[in-house]
């Protein structure tokens, strides 16, 4: 079974403590996970009808007085229980075992039949893929991959936490260790390890190639004795990459030993950035499709639509289609466009249901004061409508407003890391339009990203055009400056000149995947990234003297 087919189910519960003879859940959050994105999510305060003591208020926030009205556990179980139900689910924790154990616990006081799903756990996973020198509990795992949890040790945040970074996991089993199927994925996690044979034998005929590789980023593509691309890959120094993928000699996956032992061919492309090699190696594998590469997914963009029927549903999706819906977006950050959705579904009484209104059919939010019940026909069009226009205001508008409030805590506590992240937040969030069901270039994903070198005193330059790469340069204290000005020059010249043509066009697969790599790429780099923006209008010579200003105070510092 492929990875891409499977639904995770990451699951994060909070108890009164860790006996299971005597100790209840008290608070329960559920994050669905598929290929590469999370779809759904369920959330939960429980009655553990116990005292909660004064150590467990203290680790999670969570006092007597906040689940005295909460439901008890067999209120809300057939709910979650549909979750679990999904097609090829998979349990997902870290540390699995207690939160497995658990759910399974009230399962069993409400007589319920027991779950019995494959588990994964994210702290085995974490163990094996995160450096030594970083914590693997949530909150550091989770910041490793440039996530912040806004409240750690609770549920459901701790859930999703977990849950974008299991998606930032299978992304990096998939590119170092070709694991792009189940069984591969649960061998991994058990820490099974495969021998290359006789790997010597096998590669003597290109290590010849191997004095060629060059010690810079680059990509690079391996054939079989037809000259048929097997696999292309990427790095920051090709030749460590390429030679330490061909010295293993303990390996996790079957699929390494087989990928050596077909390779008769290696031919690289050196690139001025790790990023412009990730997008070359990207760009070779969605056009030939290598046995051993997974094809990325280019439905990555997030989009908050509005339906066009009577009483319009507000979701998140990864498409736009030309179906009348309204489109918010495009979302570059999925952090982001997640919490948007929280947020308006907390502050807004539109329906959660994405389907077709059933009438007939009994609805969770049917007798709460989360909807305006439109499938009972409590609410006129009239008052739907103007609460739609105002959670429209909400996402362009107030947002900000809500982001710009929690930098400011945050930077008064000193948590520089985590304000850094909303910061890139709000960058993304000021470039989302209201747009109508096509597809669209948006003009204001043009600016200058500058980020620093992750092993040398040196700089990344990168010019973005439309979410794409139009120039990298890296930048040391000897660069003379006109290098600098004569890019962004021919960047300014030929946007005029797509102006004049009006050059609106929908985007294409290969450019959805490579906006998406951008702006990963630079998401990861959380707090180290300086973007200036480049709007209509806009100066080149303010430009350039923005880039100078903070090239010299990078080498100054």
């Amino acid at each position: 079974m492929k990875i891409t087919d499977i639904n995770f189910l990451v699951v994060d519960v909070e108890t009164t403590g860790s006996k299971k003879d005597r100790d209840r859940i008290i608070d329960i959050g559920c994050v669905v996970v598929k290929n590469g994105l999370v779809v759904d999510k369920f959330k939960s305060m429980i009655n553990p009808n116990r005292h909660i003591s004064n150590l467990i208020s203290k680790i999670t926030g969570i006092k007597n007085s906040m689940v005295v009205d909460a439901p008890y556990a067999y209120e809300i179980l057939p709910d979650l229980r549909k979750y679990f139900e999904l097609p090829n689910a998979v349990f997902v924790g870290h540390a699995v075992a207690f939160d497995y154990s658990f759910v399974n616990l009230e399962f069993e006081h409400a007589k319920m039949p027991p779950l019995n799903l494959p588990t994964l756990d994210t702290l085995k996973l974490a163990q094996r893929i995160l450096p030594d020198d970083v914590k693997k509990n949530v909150g550091a795992m989770a910041k490793y991959f440039g996530f912040y949890p806004v409240n750690v040790h609770r549920a459901f945040d701790d859930a999703l936490a977990t849950a974008y970074s299991l998606i930032e996991m299978l992304d990096r089993l998939h590119s170092d260790n070709l694991i792009y199927d189940y069984e591969e994925l649960m061998r991994f996690q058990d820490n099974k390890i495969y021998s290359i044979k006789q790997r010597l034998k096998k590669i003597e005929h290109i290590k010849p190639q191997f004095q060629e590789l060059p010690e810079t980023p680059g990509s690079f593509n391996l054939f079989d004795e037809n000259e048929a691309l097997l696999y292309s890959g990427y790095a920051k120094n090709l030749k460590n990459k390429v030679s330490n993928l061909f010295a293993k000699s303990k390996v996790h996956s079957q699929a390494l030993p087989q990928l050596i032992a077909n390779t008769r061919l290696l031919k690289f492309q050196k690139s001025n950035s790790e990023l412009s090699a990730i997008l070359q190696s990207t760009e070779d594998v969605i056009v030939n499709k290598p046995i051993y590469n997974a094809i990325p997914n280019s439905a990555n963009y997030s989009f908050i639509k509005i339906t066009n029927n009577e009483f319009p549903a507000v979701y998140r999706c990864v498409k736009l289609q030309n179906d009348g819906a309204d489109y918010i977006g495009p979302f570059s950050n999925k952090f982001l466009a997640d919490d948007i959705i929280l947020k308006i579904q907390k502050k807004f009484r539109i329906r959660k249901c994405r389907n077709d209104l059933a009438y007939s059919q009994y609805c969770l939010y049917r007798d709460s004061n989360e909807c305006f019940n439109p499938c009972g026909k409590d609410v006129s069009k009239n008052l739907y409508y103007e609460e739609l226009g105002q959670l429209k205001q909400y996402i362009l508008n107030g947002h900000e407003s809500s982001l710009i409030n929690k930098i400011n805590k945050l930077s008064s506590k000193m948590k520089f890391e985590a304000a850094a992240f909303l910061r890139n937040q709000l960058y993304d969030l000021k470039k989302v339009e209201f747009n109508p069901s096509k597809a669209l270039i948006n003009e204001s994903l043009n600016y200058v990203a500058i980020v620093p070198h992750s092993s040398s005193l040196a700089l990344y330059l990168y010019i973005i055009k439309n979410g794409l790469l139009t120039e990298d340069i890296l930048i040391t204290p000897e660069t003379d400056q006109s290098i600098i000005y004569d890019a962004l020059n021919t960047y300014d010249q030929n946007k005029k000149k797509a102006t004049k043509k009006a050059d609106k066009k929908e985007f294409t697969k290969s450019e959805i995947s490579q906006q998406q790599l951008i702006k990963k790429y630079l998401t990861t780099k959380n707090g180290d990234v300086n973007r200036i923006s480049i709007s209509n209008g806009t100066n080149l010579l303010d430009i350039f003297e923005e880039c100078i200003t903070l090239i010299d105070n990078y080498f100054v510092t």
